[in-house]
């Protein structure tokens, strides 16, 4: 995973929409709070659109868990916070991450 991490900074994501200011942060199991996947990776920045406008704030990470990998992305908006947008993603990956760990039975 640590190569995901060193995308640029900017990127098309299709028409009309890209994200900027991409910050990449990966850790190891154990490392900064990451008490629940062996590997995580997140980068952080700017969604714009032409249909939404923005700058938006912009969350993507993935957790990888034995040989599965799960991924959440978040796109804020108008009216949203980034705290609600982090809310949400925390929710979701770490929801994948404790499925998944239950399905392998693996130990926490």
């Amino acid at each position: 995973m640590p190569e995901e991490g060193l995308r640029r900074p900017a990127q098309q994501l299709r028409e009309g929409r890209r994200i900027s200011g991409l910050i990449s942060t990966g850790n190891t199991y154990g490392d900064l709070g990451n008490f629940d996947a062996e590997d995580r990776l997140a980068e952080s920045g700017e969604y714009h659109s032409d249909e939404l406008g923005g700058p938006h704030y912009y969350f993507w990470s993935q957790a990888r868990l034995g040989q599965i990998t799960v991924a959440v992305v978040g796109k804020g908006s108008k009216g949203r916070t980034k705290d609600e947008v982090d809310g949400s993603l925390t929710q979701g990956i770490s929801a994948m991450i404790l499925r998944t760990s239950d399905e392998l039975q693996a130990p926490r």
